[in-house]
């Protein structure tokens, strides 16, 4: 027999960045986002908020048949985000997302400001 574990409550749910870009890897965006929202159902409440995240937000296409729709980088303070995930994906898609100055100093700000310790 299976007992439910019960979960402290939270102040307020964890706020989670996915930067994606053109030619990402599909699974590097959506695992990731599915398993923050398994830690919402499991625990009962809304533990983790994610927000999918790309240099000018909207429409972008993954390296696979399947596109994603996306919040710009500003859709968030930096002090907001708790944990930053940056996806992986194809070199060209990549090498676009690193040249991108914008993105770069938005990752470097952002990072420096996420409130999850590092190492958890």
């Amino acid at each position: 027999m299976t007992t439910a574990r019960q979960y402290p409550p939270i102040p307020k749910p964890l706020d989670v960045a996915i930067l994606a870009f053109a030619g990402c890897q599909v699974l590097d965006v959506t695992g990731p986002a599915m398993v923050f929202e398994a830690g919402n159902n499991i625990s009962g409440q809304a533990r983790y908020n994610v927000h999918i995240l790309s240099a000018k937000g909207g429409t972008i296409q993954t390296s696979s048949a399947v596109a994603l729709v996306t919040k710009p980088l500003n859709a968030l303070p930096p002090r907001a985000i708790d944990t930053l995930l940056i996806a992986g994906g194809d070199k060209p898609g990549l090498q676009r997302l690193a040249a991108d100055q914008s993105v770069r100093k938005w990752v470097v700000q952002t990072s420096g400001k996420a409130r999850r310790p590092r190492g958890r």
